[in-house]
């Protein structure tokens, strides 16, 4: 059985986790989605994959961190909201 996979991207903030919205893309020959602008003050954005029949549990992987923030700063914004995809630890 073919194995699915899905993945959703949020962006941390201070005010906590951002779902970003996905548009979907025209005039292309295979489905697409373009994700949207980060919000103003975003610290880092992650992407969260989430196991379609398996038992792996999901994961989320950091795709981009503002870099004028200190990493010390993102780690507590971070460890101040829970992960935005539940078993994700």
């Amino acid at each position: 059985m073919e194995r699915k996979r899905n993945a959703s991207r949020f962006h941390l903030t201070p005010e906590g986790w951002v779902a970003a919205r996905a548009q979907a893309r025209s005039g292309l020959d295979h489905p697409s989605r373009e994700w949207s602008d980060r919000p103003p003050g975003a610290v880092e954005t992650w992407e969260w994959f989430l196991a379609g029949e398996s038992s792996e549990p999901p994961r989320g992987e950091q795709t981009w961190f503002n870099g004028r923030v200190h990493p010390g700063i993102r780690d507590g914004i971070r460890a101040s909201f829970p992960p935005p995809v539940d078993g994700v630890l």
